[in-house]
């Protein structure tokens, strides 16, 4: 039930379309024969799954739960929908025979009062004192609303209110989560903040307890967390009443309602949209954040998105921030998770960025020959590199709407439609022929070839596990795919220090200072390379604008006066300081080139790489 409304819409259609049996008559024409029960009942199911969609994700979190009547022939069923999933009654009364009782039931429906149609209990959220509900329930989002929340030191109590909207997900069931700008009483925080809400599972470690142990470990790149409150779970509600009459359901998970308060960081679109120079920053410093996790926090984050990676200003430097631990759990020494609860029920990760082996794992999952799929860290490697690529296909602007819905052709397979197919599209992201002739924006096309440096490094993994099945009696680190697949390895490719070959990577020794290998992954220095080329024409005019802009930077930038707006335009303007990505140059050409082995390496294709590293 967590489909979009284009997709149930799809299903829909698609299942009446098939569902219409023909016959043929006397006179040779076609004609409709009528549909069979169960093909009604996929239509009815189909159509109340959807609008129970609409009327929940049409708001920023306004409504707890929604109620529909369904209607197959002249027999009427009841839905409930929450966090936690459906419920309906059987087709037991009859529009016929038991008119009076469905009369009665669309009455009580009028009666209805906003507690009674999901609204929230304003006990807890309170409405503003103004206007208690609008003239319709519900309400377009809960700005105006307060709440409360304890601080984790001493225990006094905040008053939140929630100021504008900024993010809500699309979805009937699960999570639902959705964030709000908020101001407090407390003189304690300055800092703009936003507070994060949604229906979590009790049975999973809390968002705020993981981030805590991460933090106590040292790992950076982490938000930061002030606050956090459980408001009540659904089995205190209406779902208490089903318990009572029909008994306890084992495949009924419990959901909290959990408020938590960060920081406000933003989001990478507000960065990537006029330059993606700062991709690959992104990605080293996720490389850096996800290792930490794993091998000192003991944590996999499990779920790698566009919206769970966020950025902020510290001093001059873009900082970027990996937020929601929601899929989070804590792992054993070989990487597997080891609570139970954290993968018995539910996929981990968001869909157009999930690995092919996760996504495949998914499609075959009712299959008893198949091994079910751990998820280990180089998954959240992997999503990674579906993230870079969608970063510098989808967030770009476009010069008109027609471009840019071309552009989001290349990722649109990868997130709709049958799993088997998606799983199959997913296989595809990164061959080398594909990645070759992908589509790119203006902005984003520099760093093709360190998009295809990372392509190839996966491709080159998945060889080595190819091979590796074939003799199964050599040991073999399924967690980072032989070697193949780590922070070290991934860092060193990306920036040119290694070299792919099927199934391996060759380190390339290159001058210290060409190189930079006394400087550590975490730290954040200024690119100094220096460009041998056979050209002498081509390099004093690459050297001395290089300087110049860099010189520019330094004046232009400030702590005070960098806004998301002047970040991105700095980083269309100027060359990528941040990004440390060293060039390393033999000859006039960069070793790095020998990584695109499937095909020509041009002279245009030669310059790109200089340019981006």
């Amino acid at each position: 039930m967590s489909a979009t409304a284009a997709e149930l819409h799809c299903s829909f259609t698609s299942d009446y379309i098939e569902s219409e049996a023909v016959d043929i008559d006397d006179s040779g024409n076609y004609k409709k024969l009528r549909r069979n029960d169960e093909s009604i009942r996929a239509v009815a199911k189909f159509q109340a799954g959807g609008y129970a969609l609409e009327t929940v994700a049409c708001s920023y979190g306004t409504r707890l739960f929604t109620t529909g009547l369904v209607m197959q022939d002249d027999k009427t069923s009841l839905w409930y929908y929450d966090a936690c999933g459906v419920i309906r009654t059987k087709e037991s009364l009859s529009l016929f025979d038991d008119f009076e009782q469905i009369a009665a039931i669309l009455v009580a429906f009028a009666c209805c009062e906003p507690s009674q149609w999901g609204s929230l209990p304003p006990n807890i959220v309170k409405p503003p004192r103004s206007s208690p509900y609008p003239e319709s329930f519900p309400p377009n989002n809960l700005k105006g609303y307060t709440l409360e929340m304890t601080l984790p030191e001493g225990g006094n109590k905040v008053r939140v209110t929630l100021q504008d909207p900024i993010f809500t997900r699309y979805s009937l069931t699960g999570r639902r989560t959705f964030l709000y700008a908020i101001k407090t009483n407390s003189r304690k925080f300055r800092k703009p903040m936003v507070a994060k809400f949604s229906y979590q599972v009790t049975t999973r470690k809390r968002e705020q307890d993981i981030l805590e142990v991460a933090r106590e470990a040292g790992v950076g790149h982490l938000p930061e967390v002030h606050m956090w409150e459980d408001f009540w779970t659904m089995s205190e509600g209406v779902r208490a009443i089903f318990f009572d009459r029909c008994g306890p359901d084992h495949e009924y998970e419990d959901r909290v309602f959990r408020g938590i308060v960060y920081s406000q960081y933003f989001p990478l679109k507000d960065l990537f949209s006029k330059s993606c120079e700062l991709i690959p920053t992104m990605v080293y410093q996720m490389l850096d954040c996800l290792h930490d996790l794993r091998y000192k926090a003991k944590i996999l984050h499990r779920d790698i998105s566009a919206n769970n990676i966020m950025w902020e200003m510290q001093g001059e430097e873009v900082v970027f921030k990996l937020i929601d631990f929601d899929f989070a759990t804590f792992v054993d020494d070989e990487g597997k998770a080891t609570d139970a609860t954290a993968r018995s029920k539910h996929r981990t990760g968001t869909l157009a960025f999930m690995a092919f082996e996760l996504v495949k794992d998914m499609a075959h999952r009712d299959n008893p020959l198949c091994e079910p799929v751990f998820h280990l860290l180089h998954h959240d490697f992997e999503s990674l590199y579906h993230l870079s690529a969608y970063s510098m296909i989808v967030i770009p602007e476009g010069e008109d709407a027609d471009k840019r819905e071309l552009y989001r052709e290349s990722v649109w397979l990868c997130e709709n439609g049958m799993m088997q197919q998606i799983a199959a599209c997913k296989a595809l992201s990164w061959e080398w022929r594909r990645m070759r002739s992908l589509r790119l924006p203006p902005q984003s096309e520099p760093l093709r070839p360190w998009l295809l440096r990372f392509s190839d490094l996966l491709y080159a993994a998945q060889q080595k596990v190819r091979i590796h099945d074939m003799d199964e009696s050599v040991l073999f680190d399924h967690e980072t795919m032989g070697g193949m697949l780590t922070r070290d390895v991934i860092t060193s490719v990306l920036k040119g220090e290694s070299v792919v070959t099927y199934g391996d990577v060759s380190f390339v020794p290159v001058p210290q200072e060409a190189c930079g290998s006394d400087t550590s992954h975490e730290e954040m220095i200024e690119e100094k390379a220096t460009i041998q080329n056979e050209s002498t024409k081509l390099a004093p005019e690459r050297r001395a604008p290089a300087k110049k802009a860099t010189a520019k930077g330094k004046k232009v930038a400030t702590a005070k006066a960098i806004t998301p707006k002047k970040i991105a335009a700095k980083a269309s303007k100027t060359k990528d300081t941040a990004s440390k990505a060293k060039l390393v140059v033999t000859s006039g050409t960069m070793t790095a080139q020998a990584l695109m082995r499937r095909g020509p390496t041009t002279r245009s294709m030669t310059k790109n790489a200089l340019i981006v590293g």
